[in-house]
């Protein structure tokens, strides 16, 4: 299969897992009809798990952004799912650029000041002033553990049972809902999208 037809494919997966991911996250399970469908072991369960915790904590606590991008697969197939999601990506779009800003941006401790600047939309016109380090944000949250910033953490299989959805809620954004895609990428556990909405 090409390249392009693998994205377009995965593009369609993704929009699927996102609507099954926002489901999950706002009201708590899959069906029973659709929990039996699922085929994820224990073990691999509990390796997609260690790996999206470990993640958390070096974006949300340790604050390393470098490190947390090394969990995300920034591959054409994110950039597809990407524009399947906005409706024109910039020409000049960079997608470890803008990756960046979104995980910065989600540290700031007054959330909601982030209207201004586009939430993360790479077409607002002030897009460009979102932060890519966090030592250069005014006020940013810094919790000693997971448990002081995250009011939601959940990680379910996908229907298809090739990935993990995990749904996070922080508590200084509380209306936002972080959607992530996880998925083995040869062998080695990846972040395959990134997403997120507001309530």
């Amino acid at each position: 299969m090409s390249s392009c037809g693998t994205a377009v494919q995965k593009a369609m997966i993704l929009k699927k897992t996102l609507i099954l991911a926002l489901f999950t996250l706002f009201f708590g399970s899959y069906s029973s009809v659709q929990a039996q469908t699922l085929t994820s072991s224990p073990q691999e369960l509990q390796e997609a798990k260690e790996f999206f915790d470990e993640f958390l904590e070096t974006w949300l606590v340790k604050q390393d952004i470098d490190k947390a991008i090394s969990h995300v697969s920034l591959d054409d197939e994110y950039k597809q799912a990407l524009l399947e999601s906005v409706e024109q990506i910039p020409q000049n779009f960079d997608l470890n650029l803008h990756t960046r800003k979104i995980l910065v941006m989600f540290l700031v401790e007054d959330h909601g000041s982030l209207e201004a600047l586009g939430h993360g939309n790479p077409n607002h016109p002030r897009y460009s002033e979102l932060s890519i380090n966090p030592t250069n944000l005014q006020s940013r949250i810094q919790p000693p553990n997971l448990s002081e910033v995250l009011i939601l953490n959940r990680l379910e299989p996908s229907p298809e049972g090739d990935d993990y959805i995990a749904g996070v809620q922080l508590k200084h954004a509380p209306r936002d809902g972080l959607i992530f895609l996880l998925t083995k990428v040869n062998q080695v556990w990846k972040i395959t999208l990134m997403m997120w909405t507001v309530a």
